[in-house]
């Protein structure tokens, strides 16, 4: 309930963070971290918050809340920012003649909250990575491969911008290699505010198996015995969110991700 000038919360903690005014907040790997501010309101200089595969961050909300950040704010990899929370919002700015930053930097992120900074950009430059809410600042730029922005409150997958190999080069997109032959998937709508559309494929006999995970590495379904080229529907009723499908026949393997408004 106190505040402090740095406050550093360890890997695999949990824990409630009530007061409202923070100098430097580091977030490490694995911590489940709730903000409940009297009044609503905290007050960050900068703050710094990173997972892992397999150890998720999760950084929760206990009611609306804003959040004024002086400086910047920089998410990693593998976190979870208030998915299915109530309304946040992060303003960066001072009085100060500098540029803030609100930075998602690395891979397999979900940021459910708006961000509004006066003078700064917002950059994202990881991959697989789904942006929930409204984005206003003085310069937005995505430079990841398969990044979803989303108004929080739509419901409908055609209002999605969905950037993917458009965003490599010329140069990058002669060097991939062409889709080899044997075990193909593809998967449609992606990202999807309902249901998605696996379409499997393979040249050989044998059953194939379907393994669906979340990004916590948490089974969500598991199907043997589908026959080598056939259609199925899945994730209706998935929460928002980054799922990891696999889909083996034999020794060959596809991993595809799926990602879920």
């Amino acid at each position: 309930t106190a505040n402090y000038k740095l406050l550093t919360i360890k890997k695999n903690v949990t824990v409630t963070i009530a007061g409202t005014l923070y100098g430097k907040i580091d977030i490490q790997e694995g911590a489940q971290v709730t903000f409940s501010p009297v009044g609503g309101i905290v007050n960050i200089e900068t703050m710094t918050v990173t997972g892992k595969a397999g150890n998720l961050t999760r950084i929760k909300f206990g009611s609306c809340t804003s959040v004024r950040v002086k400086d910047n704010v920089i998410i990693d990899q593998w976190t979870l920012v208030n998915v299915d929370g109530p309304k946040v919002t992060f303003y960066l700015g001072d009085n100060n003649n500098d540029s803030e930053q609100f930075l998602v930097k690395g891979d397999n992120n979900v940021i459910a909250a708006n961000v509004y900074i006066q003078k700064g950009s917002l950059n994202v430059n990881g991959n697989i990575i789904l942006m929930k809410g409204w984005f206003i600042a003085e310069k937005v730029e995505n430079e990841g491969k398969l990044v979803v922005w989303n108004d929080n409150k739509c419901t409908s997958s055609t209002d999605v911008r969905e950037f993917t190999r458009t965003n490599l080069s010329s140069k990058e997109a002669a060097s991939q290699p062409e889709s080899p032959t044997g075990l193909t998937v593809t998967a449609s709508p992606n990202p999807s505010s309902d249901r998605f559309r696996l379409q499997i494929q393979s040249d050989k006999t044998g059953f194939v198996t379907l393994k669906v995970t979340d990004l916590d590495g948490r089974l969500i379904a598991l199907q043997p015995g589908i026959d080598p080229n056939s259609t199925i529907q899945l994730g209706s009723a998935w929460r928002s969110g980054v799922y990891l499908v696999e889909i083996s026949q034999g020794k060959e393997k596809k991993m595809i991700r799926l990602i879920k408004l």
